[in-house]
């Protein structure tokens, strides 16, 4: 386990080690039991199960069991159990923890889990295993370290260097392809080197096996790391060098993961957003489509449910709480095809108390194969978490506010902030985040950088922006407590400018500050003569397509006669067919329908690859459910009803958002 990080128990680690000491393989555990020792009231760490801490007492052999698969034969679930070191644990120190593994009260047989605090090293790909187990090599992690650098691209190989034996040593392990099959193939350190394993069938004509296929399994001694330099090729002559790293688990670094990401306040319902999880497979997958996504896991706080308002008409017509069991034979699918199967739309979350997160891991599946793994990171606060934002020159870095996240996260939850562990980090396009003034530590998300103390601190992460680069930049963070416990989510935004526009009815505390000021650098909207903005004002039609115009790309328009000074825009927009009907009043208060169909039209979103649920009662209209599924606007949702209110007007402020959200929708 990293410092701040933590590590999960696995359930068939306890199992392998009673059937390998017993002797009888064919016997499965029921529960096992634990006996901390002394030292463990003093180690910087400790055994959580879900988010609740383990103390000595609740460690005792007769004190507390963990079942294997059955709640009869336990308190709590085995594989809930993980192991949170805290931020300042020093690395190198480690705590024996005994256990029992038992099939009855008096047949067990005993062993010891041993923990390691150590940094360890990352990659550009990096994966852990334990010894005398495998890991299987992901094609989407080489892809998305590929479009890094050539984000409108895909990777077509990868092809490994040779290593060192100082790298990868014979006693390691060994790589596969093929793994347990009859037609599997093994490699060794020499012959694994300059063979192209392709990324996916339609590359098959640039490699020799499938990238997707190959398997490193750990040696029963492995304690170590491996580490293969290679380079991912893609179209023409592009190609990128980087580093595969694979840890044993007793050097692992697991942290938090939120590939989606919900912040809510203490009992509110979240609604899990399936374009959300469609967007982020089409990230790995540009241009395929999802169809249907499993969970491997379900909170151990609060509850998960499917239907959870009785109001689908999709799999079943009773609520029912997804638990570790009926979760494994669901599949959820986006365009339900049969009223028997279920609506990834029909997933709700139901908190249970304040200020922790839980994580929702998935499997996202679409055609051809093709499949990528993700994690749904649920923040559940007593207060919301206030987004810290701010602005900076181009080709300024800035640090990051520490003194501002730290008081965002104790106004939300009460608690002091211990540490931060970033999300997600720019694409290099966009900029760097680097600890301390130079350039030779970038950022990563494993490491928990502290408040206070400790060689990396949060005050020392800076963000250094790409050469020339303007617009938005989104860093999302889990903050943790002393104990190395998520309590919150949050987001550190920035805007890079050329020039910081400033209107006198707009100030840092005005809701839309961020889009209007990021807006106004980018010319797309501008105020009044006397220097106002007027953001609460309700906008005309004629200005709200100007504004959609020009967030899709389109340039300025003269105006063609005298009646509007919009005149072109609506002339362009007829020309090009995003307006048909001839009764257009520019200057009348446009309607959130109308601005959904423009801004569908000129972004030109797909209209007929669209879920069969529709996602509002109130209209089901395409151009509105397009917009929807690219993110840009949303709806009302109540006591399972989710309505858009087409004929609801816009204010200025409300407008500047959505075509805020538009400009960015291909970045």
């Amino acid at each position: 386990v990293a410092p701040g990080g933590s590590v999960s128990f696995k359930l068939a680690d306890f199992n392998n080690a009673y059937r390998t000491m017993s002797g009888n393989s064919n016997r499965t555990i029921r529960y096992v039991t634990f006996s901390a020792p002394t030292a463990y009231t003093s180690f910087a760490g400790g055994l959580y199960t879900g988010n609740t801490l383990l103390t000595r007492e609740n460690l005792a052999y007769t004190k507390t069991k963990f079942f294997y698969n059955s709640q009869s034969y336990g308190d709590y679930a085995l594989d809930t159990l993980d192991f949170r070191a805290n931020s300042g644990a020093k690395e190198n120190s480690a705590i024996s923890i005994p256990f029992r593994a038992h099939y009855s009260e008096n047949d067990y047989e005993s062993g010891t889990v041993k923990i390691v605090v150590t940094a360890g090293a990352k990659g550009d790909v990096s994966y852990t295993v334990s010894p005398g187990k495998t890991v299987n090599l992901s094609r989407s992690d080489f892809n998305d370290f590929f479009r890094k650098t050539y984000s409108s691209y895909d990777l077509n190989y990868v092809v490994f260097d040779q290593a060192s034996t100082a790298d990868f040593a014979p006693a390691d392990g060994t790589f596969y392809c093929g793994y347990g099959t009859s037609y599997s193939t093994s490699f060794s350190r020499t012959s694994l080197a300059d063979v192209r394993f392709y990324y996916s069938k339609e590359d098959v004509r640039d490699g020799d096996y499938e990238l997707d296929d190959l398997t490193f399994a750990a040696a029963s001694s492995f304690d170590g790391k491996v580490t293969l330099r290679f380079t991912a090729y893609g179209a023409g002559s592009r190609s990128v060098q980087g580093t595969l790293v694979i840890k044993s688990s007793t050097t692992a670094s697991s942290g938090y993961v939120g590939s989606i990401r919900y912040a809510v306040t203490s009992g509110t319902s979240v609604q899990i957003n399936a374009n959300d999880l469609a967007r982020f497979y089409s990230a790995a997958y540009s241009g395929d489509t999802l169809q249907y996504v499993t969970l491997s896991d379900v909170p151990t706080t609060g509850a998960l449910y499917y239907n959870y308002y009785s109001a689908s008409s999709y799999g079943t017509a009773s609520r029912e709480q997804l638990t570790a069991a009926n979760r494994s034979v669901r599949s959820f699918y986006m365009s339900p095809a049969a009223i028997t199967q279920y609506a990834l739309t029909e997933l709700t979350y139901i908190p249970s108390g304040a200020n922790y997160c839980v994580t929702i891991p998935f499997t996202a599946y679409g055609s051809n194969d093709r499949s990528v793994n993700g994690s749904i990171l649920i923040s559940v606060t007593s207060n919301a978490v206030s987004e810290v934002y701010g602005v900076t020159p181009k080709n300024t870095s800035v640090n990051f506010p520490a003194t501002s996240i730290y008081a965002a996260v104790a106004a939300a939850t009460g608690s002091n902030l211990a540490s931060i562990q970033l999300l997600k980090l720019p694409d290099s396009k966009v900029g760097t985040v680097y600890v301390g003034s130079g350039t030779s530590t970038p950022a990563n998300i494993t490491t928990a950088y502290s408040f206070t103390g400790g060689t990396q601190q949060i005050g020392q992460l800076r963000y250094a922006p790409a050469s020339n680069y303007t617009g938005p930049v989104e860093i999302p963070y889990v903050a943790l407590n002393a104990n190395g416990v998520a309590i919150a989510s949050g987001v550190f935004s920035l805007g890079v400018l050329n020039t910081n526009k400033k209107f006198n009815d707009i100030s840092t505390s005005t809701w839309c500050y961020k889009y209007v000021t990021e807006l106004a650098d980018a010319s797309v909207i501008d105020g009044y003569a006397n220097g106002s903005f007027k953001p609460d004002s309700t906008i005309t039609y004629g200005a709200a397509l100007k504004l959609i115009m020009l967030a899709a790309g389109y340039p300025e328009q003269a105006p063609t006669d005298k009646s509007s000074v919009f005149s072109g825009y609506l002339a362009r927009a007829r020309a090009d067919g995003l307006i048909t009907r001839t009764n257009v009043n520019l200057s009348a208060s446009i309607t959130r329908l109308q601005v959904a169909q423009l801004a569908a039209g000129a972004l030109k979103l797909d209209i007929n690859n669209l879920s069969s649920v529709k996602p509002f009662t109130d209209t089901a209209d395409v151009y509105v459910q397009a917009l929807n599924a690219a993110g840009i606007v949303e709806g009302y949702f109540s006591n399972g009803t989710s309505t858009f209110r087409p004929s609801n007007t816009l204010t200025r402020g409300q407008v500047s958002a959505i075509v805020w959200r538009m400009r960015n929708y291909r970045k």
